[in-house]
């Protein structure tokens, strides 16, 4: 089973407004317009600094610019501050940087585009090399499938110490100065985050103490505080049944049991909800379990052909004891609601047997059918199609 969840998701960071759109899985959140995070100079390279770098902080129409000398680089100009505010434990897959960028004139080209994180440069370069335009152009570093050659993680680009750096170069022999000018600044970022727990197995048996056991295991747990174990008569209503502590973090196989002392009579439903320490919660797939007969009642209930396509047949046979009492058969569908009553008539041996005409009586669908009489109780699940 995959232990991570990627979802299509992208931060989109505006510079001149943040816009941050998170799709996750079947639903958007958007935040934004925001205040912008930081922009600043770092002078450990190049010989040239930059000027008004807040300017592309605020207003699109603004501007950072440096007038670089013929074969001589710019300093680094800083973007960070950015706090994407996605899951902590995410793993980045793909970060793509889109700068709107022109020149005055002459031959301006892009020495190194960087990422910085607690002020180191770190990454690969991804600087294109090619000229810059004299009308404002807007040029993307990275995609989202490009991690820049580095691993980083959700509290990585969440940290206000996270964003890129930008060098500029004057490919020219000679000649005047020239000026480099960058405006609005994007960051888009795309990521996988881990499920809580990656389930292996999740299992129920009745046993022979009539007693149901369930019994799951996990490859790996984050932050995974308990699980509920619950239980179902008709396969959409669950009542909690009980609650066992999870291991918390664990990247080793963990096995875990639960008894349910007090099965109900007939076919119940199980399923496993995992629930972790900020209440977040998953539901897994549920399982059935058959317990046909009781203390109270020695015959067996069978519904055939199961599923049952056109018509069935409902048949209480098998009786080890004498059960003559008069029995009322009900049928249930997944909501709950009668679709059916009947009290059929039972045979010198206890048993009975009737016909379901499901093209006349039922629509597609799970229902329960159960028969009770004053010591009997039965229950069956019957799959219409």
């Amino acid at each position: 089973m995959q232990s991570n969840l990627t979802h299509l998701i992208r931060a989109s960071l505006i510079f001149s407004g943040l816009v941050f759109a998170v799709p996750f899985g079947s639903y958007a959140q958007t935040t934004g317009p925001m205040a912008a995070g930081l922009a600043e100079l770092n002078p450990s390279a190049g010989s040239v600094a930059w000027s008004n770098e807040e300017n592309v902080l605020s207003d699109p129409t603004t501007e950072a610019t440096v007038s670089v000398p013929a074969g001589e680089t710019s300093q680094y100009i800083v973007i960070r501050d950015i706090d994407f505010g996605i899951p902590e434990s995410a793993v980045v897959n793909g970060i793509s940087i889109s700068v709107n960028r022109s020149k005055s004139a002459g031959n301006i080209k892009d020495e190194e585009v960087r990422l910085i994180l607690d002020g180191v440069i770190l990454g690969d370069n991804k600087a294109s090399g090619d000229g810059w335009p004299t009308s404002g152009e807007v040029a993307t570093y990275g995609s989202s499938e490009d991690s820049w050659g580095v691993e980083l993680t959700g509290a990585d680009v969440n940290s206000d110490a996270f964003g890129f750096v930008m060098r500029v170069f004057n490919d020219a022999g000679g000649g005047p100065a020239r000026e480099a000018k960058i405006s609005v600044i994007t960051v888009e970022v795309e990521y996988t985050v881990p499920l809580p727990i990656a389930l292996l197995s999740f299992d129920a048996v009745l046993s022979d103490a009539r007693k149901v056991q369930l019994d799951w295991s996990t490859a790996t747990e984050i932050n995974n505080e308990f699980f509920t174990i619950e239980r179902s008569r008709n396969g959409a209503t669950f009542e909690e049944v009980g609650r066992i502590p999870g291991a918390g973090n664990s990247n080793t196989q963990r096995a875990y049991t639960y008894t349910d002392d007090a099965p109900l009579q007939g076919t119940s439903y199980y399923r496993l909800k995992q629930t972790d320490f900020s209440g977040e919660y998953e539901i897994f797939d549920m399982v059935a379990v058959e317990y046909a007969n009781t203390p109270g009642g020695s015959c067996v209930l069978k519904v055939m052909p199961n599923p049952c396509v056109s018509r069935c047949s409902v048949n209480l046979s098998e009786c080890k004891e004498n059960e003559q009492s008069e029995i009322r058969v009900e049928m249930m569908d997944a909501a709950g609601n009668r679709v059916f009553s009947n009290v059929p008539y039972r045979e010198t041996d206890g048993s009975f047997t009737f016909d379901v005409d499901v093209n006349n009586n039922l629509k597609p669908g799970i229902y329960i059918i159960s028969g009770r009489s004053s010591n009997e109780s039965y229950s069956e699940k019957i799959i219409a199609k």
